[in-house]
């Protein structure tokens, strides 16, 4: 599995995988070997849904950072695995009845529609910032920190949260 997110490091992962995918024919039984190549297609897009994963984990964590042209190499790949799956995943639900059972067909398509949603809704990662600092502001900070909450304009007298269990505290709060 991939240990560094670097664009050759990516560029060589995504190669392979191509490799692995190239050897996933259909070819003789019909049922047995489309059963297998479905079988060879998810286990190399769980691969690929777990390097995506690894990766946008680490440039969230800081352990890598971000870089565009990995971000485009695996956007590519995802597309090309959905392209491949694809008429594979038509053939095995065209064919189930005659199969009885295509094991694997199921979790393929699983794969390839969280693919497709994924490239859909696309977020790049990028590196997490704490909610609020882990160590105590100096008193430069503090007291800028401090300006600047003071000139915030005041929420209208009528506000009240969205939020029903805001709502209850707020209210009890606000309360003589």
């Amino acid at each position: 599995m991939q240990n560094t997110f670097d664009l050759l490091g990516v560029q060589r992962f995504v190669a392979d995988l191509d490799a692995k995918r190239d050897g996933c024919n259909s070819e003789g039984m019909f049922c047995s070997d489309l059963d297998k190549a479905i079988q060879c297609h998810e286990i190399a897009c769980s691969g690929l849904q777990f390097a995506v994963t690894a990766w946008a984990h680490q440039v969230f964590s800081g352990q890598a950072v971000f870089e565009p042209a990995v971000e485009a190499v695996f956007k590519a790949e995802l597309q090309r695995a959905v392209n491949r799956a694809r008429p594979l995943l038509e053939n095995g639900r065209a064919v189930e009845t005659e199969c009885f059972v295509l094991a694997c067909l199921d979790g393929l398509e699983k794969l390839v529609a969280g693919f497709e949603f994924m490239l859909k809704n696309w977020v790049r990662p990028q590196k997490s910032v704490a909610p609020a600092p882990r160590t105590t502001p100096g008193e430069a900070a503090d007291k800028q920190i401090r300006e600047r909450v003071t000139e915030l304009p005041p929420l209208p007298t009528d506000w009240q949260p969205k939020d029903l269990r805001q709502a209850r505290i707020f209210g009890e709060r606000s309360r003589p």
